[in-house]
């Protein structure tokens, strides 16, 4: 004879356990719509942040655009302008702010004075709007 495991039908049919299915099931129910809620909040934040981005990115293509443009333009200006003492523009002096934001191309110049390395920086030169080409 086979043995067969059932539930008994007493306790499995009792009103008690489906009274504790039901609430437990309205728990995932409310679980579930508060997690979708959560989650559409969710995408509309992300639908913001996607939109910033873009415009970020809309922005510093322009901006790179506006950089190279500068720096060739700086590169030929550097190369002539009078003030540009071996890659070193001697016209300029760099305030201890902006110092602090153009680190990677200020160097102290032989009188001690924080100037900018045009040579590393010819953006500079192409922003500039005192260039005197040499004769």
């Amino acid at each position: 004879m086979p043995l067969v495991l059932e539930p008994d039908p007493r306790i499995y049919r009792s009103e008690e356990l489906m009274d504790e299915l039901r609430k437990k099931v309205h728990g995932l129910e409310e679980a579930f719509t508060e997690l979708a809620s959560r989650v559409k909040s969710q995408g509309s934040e992300l639908k913001n942040v996607t939109e910033e981005l873009s415009s970020i990115s809309a922005r510093m293509i322009s901006m790179e655009a506006f950089y190279h443009a500068a720096s060739l333009i700086g590169g030929w200006k550097a190369e002539t302008c009078i003030h540009n003492d071996n890659g070193v523009c001697v016209l300029w002096r760099v305030s201890g702010e902006a110092h602090g934001k153009l680190s990677d191309v200020v160097v102290k110049s032989e009188d001690g004075i924080a100037r900018v390395k045009v040579s590393s920086a010819p953006w500079f030169c192409g922003l500039c709007p005192l260039y005197t080409r040499r004769r």
